[in-house]
């Protein structure tokens, strides 16, 4: 899934940024990854909690019911009725997620919610039964 890592600056490591922010040699370093570190540098000398997180582009079965918010097998279930794309591995059983199919599903879920919660509110309404 993803790896992350929470970090409360102590006032030895702010000054310790402070110092070196400015003199930090970064020459070709890709830009993003000389923004990142500059960003990174900045937030510890302002002593700002700093959370960084790795997200990797797939996830087993147990990463996706975790970020779903459900058990592993109603998943599985939902996989097998190909309500969100999957593939396995080579010679193997175990099925991955790529996280954008995940994402997709998640987003596609919350917009049927919200629609079928405003049909509520509409006929609540068609029958005088929602104060305004």
């Amino acid at each position: 899934m993803s790896a992350s890592y929470a970090y409360e600056p102590s006032e030895d490591d702010a000054s310790f940024a402070k110092k070196h922010l400015n003199d930090l040699d970064l020459r070709g370093a890709p830009k993003a990854i000389n923004s990142a570190i500059r960003e990174l540098l900045e937030a510890t000398a302002n002593r700002d909690k700093i959370v960084l997180a790795v997200e990797k582009p797939v996830v087993t079965t147990s990463e996706a019911a975790q970020m779903l918010c459900v058990s592993r097998s109603f998943l599985v279930k939902l996989l097998d009725q190909g309500k969100i794309p999957f593939h396995r591995l080579e010679g193997s059983s175990h099925r991955r997620l790529y996280r954008a199919d995940l994402l997709s599903f998640m987003d596609q879920q919350r917009q049927k919610a919200e629609q079928a919660l405003q049909s509520l509110v509409d006929e609540s309404e068609g029958l005088e039964l929602y104060d305004s």
